[in-house]
């Protein structure tokens, strides 16, 4: 018998790296949600400086 496979919403803030172009920007995030599951949607809601660190807001559905 297998698992169920499950959906889960999350918001998450990340650390945008410098060293990350923005033509880089989607394979990196794509590699930091499949710590959580398969992404299956995801969405920047904003970007944001806080103490001279870019941080990233997502919204996402990975499937566990």
């Amino acid at each position: 018998m297998q698992p169920e496979l499950g959906l889960q919403s999350m918001q998450l803030v990340l650390p945008w790296p410098d060293h990350i172009p923005c033509s880089a920007l989607r394979g990196w995030i794509r590699q930091q949600l499949a710590r959580h599951g398969e992404p299956l949607r995801w969405s920047i809601t904003a970007v944001e400086s806080v103490d001279q660190t870019r941080q990233l807001r997502l919204e996402a559905v990975v499937l566990q």
